[in-house]
Formats: structure tokens, sequence, C-alpha cells
């Protein structure tokens, strides 16, 4: 069957929870962009100032910068050409310039866009700039701003031109020959600059030990990540290196033996880290749990051992005391219902749907995750349930070879009364190793005091065993502002000001807070979803937040979505929207504040 993934959020986060920075809100502020991706928000950035550009160096391509928040970058090139785009599904309308100069009070323009073309999967109007000739070793500075002052969240890509000025060229086993960037790149090598020799270039430093298995290879990184090798950097020796440092104990069919992370990976086992050993390892027995054999209930049985008598087996750790097989097994198993939910744990979590029953709750909602196929039907399902002591991002996957095609849901709330469903998925992308489908969530904001829950069915009630995969960024010690329930407000971290009984805002200090009225939860749009959360998340998220309780049910985040003023009311809204209701649209990103 066709399936589409949509992907959740933040490539802001850079798949693995990293975040990025999103440039300097003012010139002298600039970030140091990197070839590749550079994040940038400028939803909450300010005009910098700076003088207006030259709209006259890009015409017919609508620059149209206006009074336009801005974010900057500074980047110095080792080639003679460049290339740059914003292009990315579900950013906004922006404008790009870029200026040389080796400071903030030298600068001349050099390019500019503000409406690119020739690229596929972008947004309705992005900026590029192809083929910019360039000094090596020149600093250059890049300002993103937007249409008529139009503003968001998007990605600077900068990549290298072909370029006219040969250097050395060095391949992935350490050798060395002279040609063009664009030759260099053809041959799957690594470029040292041009106008570079040789001579005077030392290929070594862009190769390091790579162990594959316990054997060592001298080769660059990229060549030792397409061998599946563990790589120990730039200019590390296999002379000096022991590849016994990248193994470790695995678990996997319930015996233990010592390898790489890579290998334990392979046969869907359990790493224990670099340096461990079989002795460190306490427990590599068998999962057992309860088996229903007709109405009989058999314990400590392994699911192979259940098969094998043709009974249901209910799961890791069930017992008979909780399973009734003269109900058919599972309704009196823990987690088959909300209300005797597993306790989740971060890390792995095993589950068998084959042996639960369909919860009595209603199936969930599946336009929250359009087009990820969550097909839930009559789903059998198990659920987990996780307090928040903190405050961070939650990751969730089902990716597990051989296991079945899952479909998962999340909800908030205090019990199995008052759930609030938050995501779900379908069919997830960008892991390896995994059945065919499986369900992914990139990232869930979690709150501290805040209960969550976890739901696992099937695609069109399909069932079966697998494992639930947790993983959490703390973010509780970041510094923020805290309102205490006096309505006073101290400066501090997430967890403290959790701890205390506040309400706290990241990124924050008190003087930007009015404490009677802490809760400033509204719509926020990141990549394209609607979410309802604190500016202050938003932020995190570098979203657009609207006002104080703005219903996502009123916003299309794939629309551009900011405030529009009719009369004297202010409300957020899509320029179509507004001027059918006789407003004036604000722009963008702007919102009712």
């Amino acid at each position: 069957m066709l399936k589409i993934w949509i992907t959740l959020v933040m490539t802001l986060l850079c798949g693995s929870f990293a975040f990025a920075g999103d440039g300097g809100n003012y010139c002298d502020e600039a970030e140091e962009a990197m070839w590749g991706n550079n994040a940038f928000n400028t939803g909450n950035a300010t005009n910098s100032g700076y003088e207006m550009p030259n709209e006259d160096a890009c015409p017919d391509q609508f620059l149209d910068w206006g009074d336009s928040p801005d974010r900057w970058f500074w980047f110095v090139p080792d080639v003679d050409e460049i290339n740059l785009h914003t292009c990315q599904s579900g950013s906004y309308d922006t404008s790009l310039v870029v200026y040389e100069g080796d400071d903030c009070l030298s600068l001349v323009q050099v390019g500019c866009s503000g409406d690119g073309s020739g690229l596929d999967g972008c947004q309705a109007y992005y900026s590029h700039i192809e083929a910019l000739s360039v000094t090596p070793g020149q600093t250059y500075y890049i300002r993103l701003g937007g249409w008529q002052g139009a503003s968001g969240t998007g990605t600077l890509v900068i990549t290298p031109g072909a370029g006219t000025i040969p250097g050395a060229c060095c391949d992935m086993e350490g050798n060395c020959s002279q040609g063009t960037l664009a030759d260099c790149l053809d041959s799957g090598g690594i470029f040292a600059g041009a106008d570079s020799v040789c001579s005077s270039v030392d290929c070594t430093e862009y190769t390091g030990a790579c162990c594959i298995g316990d054997t060592c290879h001298q080769i660059a990184a990229p060549l030792c990540d397409q061998q599946s090798g563990l790589y120990a950097g730039d200019g590390t020796d296999c002379g000096d290196f022991d590849c016994d440092e990248f193994l470790g104990a695995c678990c996997a069919f319930d015996d233990c033996f010592v390898g790489s992370e890579v290998d334990c990976d392979t046969f869907d086992g359990t790493f224990y880290g670099y340096g461990s050993g079989c002795e460190d390892v306490t427990d590599c027995g068998p999962d057992v749990g309860a088996c229903c054999v007709g109405e009989e209930c058999q314990a400590d049985r392994t699911e192979l051992q259940c098969d094998q008598v043709n009974g249901e087996w209910q799961g890791v750790n069930s017992n008979c005391f909780n399973v009734d097989c003269a109900d058919g097994g599972g309704s009196g198993d823990p987690g088959d219902e909300c209300d005797t939910a597993f306790d989740l744990q971060i890390g792995d979590n095993p589950f068998n749907t084959a042996a639960a029953s369909v919860s009595d709750y209603p199936a969930p909602q599946e336009s929250q995750c359009t087009g990820t196929y969550l097909d839930w039907g009559d789903s059998k399902d198990v659920w987990f349930r996780y307090e928040s002591f903190g405050y961070g991002l939650m990751r969730l996957d089902t990716c597990q070879s051989g296991s079945y095609d899952t479909s998962m849901a999340v909800y908030k709330g205090p019990d199995c009364t008052a759930l609030q469903q938050i995501d779900c998925n379908g069919d997830g992308s960008g892991l390896n190793g995994c059945q065919a489908y499986y369900s992914y969530i990139e990232e869930i904001s979690i709150t501290y005091g805040e209960t969550y829950w976890v739901r696992l069915g099937g695609w069109n009630g399909a069932s079966g065993s697998g494992v639930l995969d947790v993983q959490l960024l703390d973010t509780g010690n970041l510094p923020g502002a805290c309102c205490m329930p006096d309505e006073s407000c101290m400066e501090t971290v997430g967890n403290v000001c959790g701890v205390a009984g506040g309400i706290f805002f990241l990124d924050a200090t008190c003087g930007q807070l009015d404490c009677s009225n802490p809760q400033d939860a509204g719509a926020c749009c990141i990549g394209g979803d609607c979410f309802y959360m604190t500016a202050s998340d938003c932020d995190l998220f570098a979203g657009n937040y609207f006002s104080v309780n703005t219903s996502c049910d009123d916003i299309d985040c794939n629309d551009p979505v900011g405030a529009c003023c009719a009369g004297d009311n202010c409300f957020p809204s899509t320029p179509n929207s507004c001027a059918a209701a006789g407003g004036e649209f604000q722009g963008e990103g702007a919102t009712c504040e």
C-alpha cells in the first residue's frame, strides 16, 4: 500500500535533539553560517536598523523589503563560487541579501533575491542566489528578511558552486590530486580549498581511525559511515587506537556477547555501552509472561513457548493474577485499558497488542495526523502512562525489525476521564532497521506536573508485538522566569519553578511578564502544523505565536497567517479571510500583541 509520511516538526531541532542557532538579530551579532542547512527565525526578530537593501540589484524578484524583521549570518567560503537558497516547504515568503566586508561598517552588497525559481519542494515564494562569485577567505554577511515585512521560520542552505579555481582534492583514503571543486566532489573527494596545492596539504587530516567490527581502517568519515563503521575522529590513527573501545556488551536472543553497537542493533539487541562486558550485565534471560491456553493460564512462559502450545501470550511481565483467560485474556492485563496503563520508561517499552482487547475509550482523532495512515478501525490496543517531573522534549517510535504495522496516539490529562489528544501517527520515516510501516512522533513538549498517555494499536486493526522506544531531552535546567502562585516572579530554571508550583516561561525575564495573568497559552504555528502552547514554548520551537486563548481551530498554518485589524478588533487570520471581514492584514507572523 502506498503511504505518505508528514513530518511533525522541527527541522530546527535537527532530526536528533539539537537546537541550532537562528541567526543574530543585528549585523554585529551575526552567527557563523555553515555549509548546508542553517535554521533561522525572523518571527521573533526585530528590524536590525541597517540600511535598506538596494532592490535595483535584483529587479523583478519582489524583494520588497519594507520594514522587515531580519536575521544575520556571516560566512567565509574556501571556494570561489557559492549557491544560497531558502527553499523549504512550510516556510514563509523570504527575501535574501548578501554583503561583502570585514565588519558591519564596511559592507558592500553583492547579491540579493526576493523570489527564486528552479528548485522543488519549496514554499510558494523563496529566495535563490545561484553561482555567486566570491573570494576564498573573504567574509560575507547574509541578511534574511521577508517580502513586505513577512516573517517566520526557515532554513538558509549554502552549497559550493562549480567554481573555476583548482585546488587540492583528498580522496577517502588520504591520497591527494589537483582539480576543481566540481571535479573533486564528483569523485567523492574532500576539497581542501581554492588555490591549495597537494604539496602543502596533509590529506591525513581528513581521515581517521574507523572501526568496522574489531578491525581498524584509516579512511575518511563518509567512507566509514558507508561501511557502517565507527569513526574515532579526523586525525586519529589506527596505530594509536584500540577498536575495543568501541565494543561493549550486547543482550540478544537471551544471550550476551561483546561486539559493536552496530552489530548489536543488527540482532535487535540491547547495547550496554562502550567498554562494558558481559560480567556487567545482570540479566540477559528471556522475557516471560502469562500464557492463555484456552481458559487455562500458564505463568512464566516466553512468547515462543506460548506459541508452541497454541496459546495467546499476554505480554512481558504479565501474570496469571491479572489475566482472565476465561474472558479471552488481556481484559485484566496491565496496559490493556487506560486505567491499567503500564508505566512508561525512558528507553525500550515492550508491548503486545495481540494479547490485548479493544479499549472502551473512543478511537483517536485521525484528523490530527492526516495522511499518515493511522486507520485505527476496531484496533486492539495497549496503554502507557508517564507523569512528568520536569520540562523536556519527548520522541517516540515503534521502529523494530520484525514488528507489525503500528498506529500510535498520545494524550495528556490527569486521568482517563479527562484526556486531551495532542498527537498521533500511523506511518513514520527517517529511521533505520524498522519494519515496513512504523509509528514515529518526533517531538512532544513535556511540561512539569502533566501526565501523558501513549496508546498503541495497529493499521486497520493489525496487532502483534513490538517495542516502544522513548527518548527525552531534559530542558528543565534551562533558565527563564517563573510566575509564583502569589503572583510574584522569580528568575530560575524550569524544574525549580515546577517544584515551587509556578508557571514557567523559557528564556523570559521577570520584566517581560505580568504574573497576575500568566496563562498566556494560544495557537502556535510550527512547520505547517498548529499547537496550543505558551508563547515561550512556541518561541522555543521557533514557531509563530498568536494571541492568548487563540484556538487552533481558527488557524490554518499552511496559509500565510498573521494579525488582522478590523475596526478596533484584532484577530489572527489569513489575508483572504481578513479581507473578507473588511480588515487590514498586518503581515505574515504578526500577532495581536
